[in-house]
């Protein structure tokens, strides 16, 4: 019993604390680099991410939960199509100093890619590392970082189900509330 209410306390006391809260975030990154083994695709500009979140801070850095939107264009031989990519997953900054921290996800997604003729769905794991850096002055909750996301689906096209990757190099900026 003594246990179950320090364990109730504390996370509390994390979740009431003046830094914990809320978060969303905008990023410009790389094109898809999507592979499924049989059709060439080759990138289409960039990727724009939107990202929301909630974290905690913990004694030597923060653990979470982001979701994540990113939208981007791929070519295959005759088609241009538009991709999307949805995934939730959790995350660990852990605090270097002076504001810089390296971060990790691992989570879940779903893979869109479609034209007026072709569709692949798909879902599977995501996984990412980046840095990040928080500004010391707080009148802003202000985060600015850069991240490497990589995606493996279980492609269907047409009732044919193929692995796929994807990655993305991604820049962005954050704002907590």
């Amino acid at each position: 019993m003594k246990t179950a209410l320090a364990t109730t306390s504390l996370v509390l006391a994390l979740a009431s604390s003046a830094s914990a809260g809320g978060f969303v975030g905008l990023g410009v990154g790389t094109g898809s680099q999507l592979d499924d083994g049989k059709t060439k695709f080759a990138e289409n500009g960039r990727s724009d991410r939107l990202t929301v979140g909630y974290d905690l801070p913990l004694g030597f850095g923060r653990i979470g939960v982001e979701g994540a939107y990113t939208g981007y264009g791929l070519t295959k031989p005759g088609h241009t199509m538009d991709g999307t990519s949805i995934w939730l997953a959790g995350r660990f900054d852990l605090t270097l100093s002076d504001g810089f921290a390296v971060f990790g996800r691992l989570g879940v997604q779903t893979t869109n890619v479609t034209d007026a003729s072709d569709s692949y769905d798909g879902k599977g794991p995501v996984l990412g590392v980046g840095a990040a850096f928080r500004p010391g002055f707080k009148v802003l909750d202000l985060s600015v970082w850069v991240d490497l996301t990589y995606l493996r689906s279980s492609l269907d096209h047409a009732g044919v189900v193929v692995p796929a990757s994807d990655h993305f190099a991604t820049a962005g900026i954050s704002l907590g509330f």
